[in-house]
């Protein structure tokens, strides 16, 4: 409790904190409150403090949750490249194949069959392009890029969100241990005032009882 009457001598609205001010959470306090020495921490600064902090959680998980998005944008141009991977094999292959050449100038359905893969593969590709693809091998290299961040970079940005979750509760409880601190001394002080008040009013009662009686 000698680090709770340290810093409390210090900080103004930790004086009266030790009831529910814990020798653990003190040394949290000077921990994770960055500030100046003569900058009094009161609740002011301390809720600015847990502001600042969700801020910059916000912010992690933002990053975070790009990602995700860029992860699942990805499956969708990898299901656009296999798709126009197997339309293209299926035209190279009726392409090849003198029958089916052949097929195609006597039978409408075949050439419209034909025509209808050609044009479901220029639509993949158009697509892929629009979204700055031109194929499996730009589809290759982001996967390794997006494989890199995910090894390197998500686990860091994971960690600091748990950091900055565990820091926000921390100040939190501190936060909301000096507020009931501050409450109950209020409290205590306006008990004072009326019991001193009522000690007045008795003794003026009294003396005028006395008055009177004479």
């Amino acid at each position: 409790m000698a680090k709770i009457r340290e810093v409390s001598s210090h900080y103004p609205d930790l004086k009266t904190a030790g009831k529910y001010l814990s020798y653990e959470n003190a040394l949290k306090l000077e921990k994770h409150i960055d500030m100046a020495k003569k900058t009094p921490v009161t609740l002011s600064v301390i809720e600015k403090a847990i502001k600042n902090q969700e801020d910059d959680l916000y912010k992690l998980k933002k990053d975070l949750k790009i990602f995700q998005t860029e992860k699942d944008h990805l499956n969708k141009i990898k299901d656009q490249v296999t798709k126009l991977e197997k339309t293209e094999q299926e035209l190279d292959k009726l392409a090849n194949n003198p029958g089916e050449a052949a097929k195609r100038l006597v039978s409408k359905k075949a050439r419209q069959q034909y025509e209808e893969l050609q044009h479901e593969a220029n639509h993949y590709r158009d697509n892929l392009k629009e979204k700055g693809y031109r194929g499996s091998e730009d589809l290759s290299k982001r996967q390794g890029e997006i494989k890199e961040l995910e090894e390197k970079v998500v686990p860091r940005i994971e960690k600091e969100i748990k950091t900055k979750e565990y820091t926000i509760e921390t100040i939190s409880g501190i936060f909301d241990a000096i507020q009931q601190a501050t409450r109950t001394e209020e409290q205590s002080q306006q008990r004072q005032q009326l019991r001193k008040m009522r000690s007045i009013n008795i003794n003026r009662s009294n003396n005028q009882g006395s008055d009177i009686s004479r």
